[in-house]
């Protein structure tokens, strides 16, 4: 670990050495042996440890943060979790359907809040289809009623966030409006999901220092950190053999009155469960 020095420590440290080198030596604020001899080599030398600071500093998980902490994660074969989008949903409705309206890939719906998707796979809507598009609004007849919309047409389509983040992660009837010509209404009877924010420099730091002690995936600890570095996967859970939530190998749990689960008869174990929740779909 490198001691970092400031200017006027190491000030003091030349006054002291040639107090004892050249003792009729003047020191004083500026004079020449001071300019030359101390404040000088101080001020390059004050450089050369900041310089050594920031090195020490990159090379320290506990320390090192942003663009630095991802170089070195890469030392361990390890990336940041990015952003993803999120997606749902969107129920498209028209109050009449009397040509041809063309819903095009990267096509525009807005929600409450302002945040934009697009529309993942584009679609047409002919007149000769009014039928099907009838019953898909008469499906979510009681859903339309409740967000107020009474057009007798509508059509299904998958929508992205046009920006990654939990921000994109909408409730229902989220949706309020659309640009696209010929669509009436749209809404969201479903709320959406997927959207996760980017892995903070505390979480990856984490999972950087947990693959020190979990390298080998025979462990409990390597499952996890497994599953965690899979892209789409927000979080995860190890069930181990002798864990109550381990039911698969013939464990016999009692539920107490408090919630609280108690093995009644150890299962034959070599089982190990992974529960993950996905971010992605």
């Amino acid at each position: 670990m490198v001691t970092i020095r400031s200017s006027n420590e190491i000030i003091l440290s030349l006054i002291d050495f040639f107090k004892l080198a050249q003792p009729d030596l003047d020191t004083k604020p500026g004079t020449v042996a001071r300019d030359l001899f101390i404040d000088g080599p101080a001020s390059a030398i004050s450089i050369l440890y900041s310089e050594l600071g920031s090195v020490s500093s990159q090379q320290s998980l506990r320390l090192v943060v942003g663009s630095d902490l991802d170089k070195l994660g890469k030392n361990f074969g390890l990336a940041r979790r990015q952003a993803t989008a999120a997606t749902g949903v969107a129920l498209l409705t028209f109050s009449a359907i009397n040509s041809p309206i063309n819903i095009n890939r990267g096509d525009r719906v807005i929600a409450s809040n302002g945040f934009a998707y697009s529309v993942s796979a584009g679609v047409s809507v002919t007149p000769g289809a009014s039928n099907f598009y009838r019953s898909i609004a008469s499906k979510f007849r009681d859903q339309l009623d409740l967000a107020g919309i009474s057009d007798e047409f509508a059509v299904e389509v998958t929508v992205i966030a046009t920006t990654a983040g939990t921000a994109g992660n909408i409730g229902t009837y989220s949706l309020v409006r659309t640009p696209i010509p010929g669509v009436s209404n749209v809404t969201n009877i479903a709320a959406f999901g997927g959207g996760t924010d980017q892995e903070s420099d505390a979480s990856f730091r984490n999972r950087i220092l947990s693959s020190f002690s979990g390298s080998s995936v025979g462990t409990a600890l390597g499952y996890l950190n497994v599953a965690l570095g899979t892209t789409g996967v927000g979080d995860a859970f190890v069930v181990q053999p002798g864990d109550p939530l381990m039911t698969r190998d013939g464990t016999v749990v009692k539920v107490n009155g408090d919630g609280t689960r108690t093995i009644v008869s150890e299962g034959s174990g070599g089982k190990v469960d992974v529960v993950v929740l996905g971010s992605i779909w």
